[in-house]
C-alpha cells in the first residue's frame, strides 16, 4: 500500500481534515460498490423476468404495450448500469487525486488553498449523472405505465 493510501499521522487541524475526507471519500467508494453489487443482483433477477415474459410472447399475442414495458426495462437497466459505473470511476478518481494532491502538500509543493481548490473542482456537480438518473428514472416510470396498461 502506498504512503498516500493511509491515513496520515499528526496532530494539527490539517491532518485531522484530510485523515476525515479520506475515511468520507473510502465510506463514499465502499458504498458505490455496495450499491453496484445489489444492482447487479436486481438487474439479474430482472433479466429473468424478462426472459420469462419472452417465453409467454412465444405462446400468446404480445402487443404493443407488452413491447415498450420490456424496451423500457432494458433502457431504464442499460441506463441505471452506465450511472453506477461512471458514479463509481467518478469516486475512485476523486480518491486518488485527493491522495495524490495530499502528498503533494505533505512534500509543500501545493498550498492548503490550491489543495482545497482542488477537491472543489473535482466534485463539482456532474450534468451527466444527473441526466442519466433522470432518463433512468423516467424510463421506469413509462414501463410501469406500459407494463399495467399491457395487464389490463
Amino acid at each position: 500500500m502506498k504512503d498516500s493510501d493511509t491515513i496520515k499521522e499528526g496532530n494539527n487541524s490539517h491532518d485531522e481534515y484530510i485523515n476525515h475526507r479520506m475515511a468520507e471519500l473510502k465510506e463514499i467508494l465502499r458504498k458505490l460498490a455496495e450499491s453496484f453489487i445489489k444492482f447487479l443482483f436486481a438487474a439479474h433477477s430482472g433479466g429473468i423476468l424478462a426472459i420469462a415474459a419472452l417465453i409467454k410472447i412465444q405462446s400468446s399475442d404480445f402487443g404493443i404495450y407488452h413491447k415498450a414495458a420490456l424496451t423500457f426495462f432494458m433502457i431504464g437497466l442499460m441506463t441505471t448500469a452506465v450511472l453506477l459505473l461512471r458514479m463509481l470511476f467518478r469516486m475512485y478518481s476523486i480518491d486518488k487525486a485527493w491522495n495524490k494532491n495530499t502528498d503533494y502538500w505533505y512534500e509543500g509543493s501545493i498550498n492548503w488553498g490550491e489543495l482545497n481548490q482542488r477537491d472543489e473542482t473535482l466534485t463539482q456537480n456532474d450534468k451527466v449523472e444527473f441526466t442519466l438518473g433522470g432518463i433512468s428514472f423516467i424510463v421506469f416510470l413509462l414501463g410501469a405505465v406500459s407494463g399495467i396498461t399491457a395487464i389490463w
